[in-house]
């Protein structure tokens, strides 16, 4: 695809490192960075095989092994972490571990290479049950699950953190990113999976509506951060503003697959979650940035590329 144009100061140069940059998101992120100039440095357990990353083994639970990474970068943005939900509620003390731990390690990192930026990829699962809609930063944070406890509380390290060195920090609440190369652990990449066998479809509960994200503009929500964010420590909600229900999300890749789903209810599948989430966005589009993907577009360029 064309890369994407942001306003604000050019980022050639930039020494940039990403934590878990083989994940979802960092391989997006990672590959736009390096379009758009920056110099790019990857830590994870594994090597994403990026042309133009430069990896490093990663075990963010493990302080010392910050101790292999580089010094002199400019931002780090730290991805790296447990997303799978039921992942990090069947093992609590992992969860924390990575989850929490992994961003302190983060944060001592940060300080001792002199970086600049720090950004930290969030959840909107910090937020109590939804007061109304959409969901403003000021929203009362009670996460109902480990995972959104766990990411509630590395929000507040960095807090404290840029109170005693006073750098950039950017939280970027992320609500349900989608794309290719996505886990099929995730409602969208599952149904697309499932779809592509058969017409027998497995889900949970579908009387729920969700903000949906293509992964371009969660990626390009990045670019405009590292770029425009100036003040000491700010938390942006990346959504698209709107809720879309799960059974119109199926409808549209079933049209999409020429499938007629037959709904099997699963239990298994089930979460007790809110029922309706969609974000309010009007912090970060004082930034510049504004989502540029509708749903029907995204989920057939997703089903196209896999």
């Amino acid at each position: 695809r064309k890369t994407r144009k942001n306003g604000g100061a050019a980022l050639t140069g930039k020494k940039t490192l990403v934590t878990g940059y083989a994940g979802f998101i960092g391989k997006h992120l990672c590959k736009r960075l390096l379009c758009e100039g920056h110099r790019v440095l990857g830590a994870d357990l594994k090597d994403a095989g990026i042309g133009g990353v430069k990896h490093f083994g990663l075990d963010i639970t493990d302080p010392k092994s910050f101790d292999n990474l580089p010094r002199g970068i400019d931002n780090l943005i730290h991805l790296a972490g447990i997303s799978f939900i039921p992942k990090a509620s069947g093992d609590i003390i992992s969860n924390y571990d990575v989850n929490m731990a992994g961003t302190f390690n983060a944060l001592r990192y940060f300080a001792s290479a002199g970086g600049s930026h720090f950004i930290f990829a969030s959840s909107s699962k910090v937020y109590a049950k939804p007061e109304g809609k959409p969901l403003s930063e000021t929203h009362p944070t009670n996460p109902s699950t480990a995972y959104g406890r766990a990411k509630l509380l590395s929000e507040r390290l960095i807090e404290a953190f840029s109170l005693d060195w006073p750098k950039r920090y950017s939280i970027l609440r992320q609500f349900n990113a989608y794309g290719p190369g996505q886990n099929d652990n995730f409602f969208i990449p599952s149904v697309a999976n499932q779809l592509s066998r058969s017409d027998d479809l497995r889900v949970g509960s579908l009387d729920v509506k969700r903000d949906f994200l293509y992964i371009d503009d969660l990626i390009d929500a990045y670019v405009t951060i590292i770029k425009n964010q100036k003040k000491p420590v700010e938390t942006y909600n990346i959504g698209s503003g709107k809720s879309t229900g799960l059974r119109k999300v199926i409808s549209e890749m079933a049209g999409i697959m020429g499938r007629n789903p037959r709904i099997i209810k699963d239990g298994a599948r089930v979460r007790d979650e809110a029922g309706d989430i969609c974000a309010s966005i009007s912090r970060i589009k004082r930034l510049g940035w504004k989502p540029e993907t509708e749903l029907a577009k995204g989920l057939g360029i997703m089903l196209e590329n896999g």
